[in-house]
């Protein structure tokens, strides 16, 4: 939600024609209380189920089998430095991935003594590991470019209905009616983000549903003056964080595929990803986080209405 390098973050941005980073600044005024909140749980829950944790013997072992298997080293962190570090220097998402990628590569065939047909034979197939030890064979077998497959499948055709129902005009009858009552630039921020939410429970793709609400109220946002990274921020809070949640949207399908269980089993658990949207609503009816365009300050609380008629 908060990398430059993620799907999500440049897709939202990009739909709402705002930079990347002020959109990622602009999401801290909600993410980072939501981050503290989410953290505070996560220990107390953590402290409830503390005595179900691997002993020190099983994680030896672990580790053992990891240093046998694969040459651990800082250089490994190779990868992510570059990463990190194109990703501060503002560099495009799809370089900083492909040159993290790239050294990846050359670090495997340098330092693991893999040949590149091996390395590139799990980029496409993904890993498989035969450590010895079926708890850390289980856990490192996976990735490739064929694991995400189906998945892929399952956006195409998201992807088509959403198509359908966005030429059809379905939703923006629906949605015509609700925002000649919006009044209030908070209403507008939490239909938004509430938007989002059905958009991926109909739709079936966050991607589409960023695309969609994007379209919808990107005029009621420019007529609110609020700026454009308000409106970025609220399609992630809405779409993004949702659609992890929803069993049959893409991301709900690959997580039931990797972990073996539905989002709603996990939905519980899953604090940040409601706390966040509802945080984002009650700061923006107090008040908070809202931001206008330069030379349009208005008092909190200011009815949408009167800012139509001035």
């Amino acid at each position: 939600k908060m990398s430059p390098v993620s799907d999500t973050t440049n897709l939202a941005a990009m739909v709402a024609d705002t930079d990347l980073y002020s959109h990622i600044k602009s999401m801290l005024y909600t993410t980072v209380p939501t981050y503290i909140i989410s953290l505070i749980a996560f220990t107390l829950v953590g402290l409830y189920y503390s005595g179900q944790t691997l002993s020190a013997q099983e994680l030896l072992t672990l580790s053992q089998h990891l240093e046998i298997e694969f040459a651990i080293s800082p250089l490994t962190l190779l990868p992510l430095i570059v990463l990190l570090t194109l990703s501060l220097k503002r560099t495009a998402a799809e370089v900083s991935m492909l040159a993290s990628v790239v050294t990846a590569v050359v670090l495997a065939v340098a330092t693991q003594d893999r040949t590149f047909t091996e390395v590139l034979n799990s980029l496409y197939a993904g890993y498989v590991a035969d450590t010895g030890l079926e708890q850390l064979d289980t856990l490192l077998s996976r990735g490739g470019i064929t694991s995400m497959m189906s998945t892929m499948s399952l956006a195409l055709i998201a992807l088509s209905l959403g198509g359908i129902l966005d030429r059809a005009g379905f939703v923006r009858v629906l949605l015509s009616g609700v925002l000649k009552r919006i009044k209030r630039s908070a209403s507008l921020m939490a239909t938004t983000i509430g938007t989002g939410v059905v958009a991926n429970m109909s739709m079936g793709e966050g991607y589409l549903s960023i695309i969609f609400g994007g379209q919808i109220f990107k005029d009621s946002f420019e007529e609110d003056r609020l700026e454009k990274h308000m409106l970025s921020r609220c399609l992630e809070e809405g779409a993004t964080l949702s659609t992890s949640l929803i069993p049959w949207t893409t991301s709900g399908a690959f997580i039931t595929g990797v972990l073996g269980m539905s989002p709603l089993e996990f939905a519980p658990w899953a604090f940040f990803n409601y706390i966040n949207p509802l945080l984002s609503i009650g700061l923006a009816y107090m008040g908070f986080g809202i931001f206008r365009q330069q030379g349009f300050e208005t008092p909190r609380g200011t009815p949408l209405s009167s800012l139509k008629n001035e």
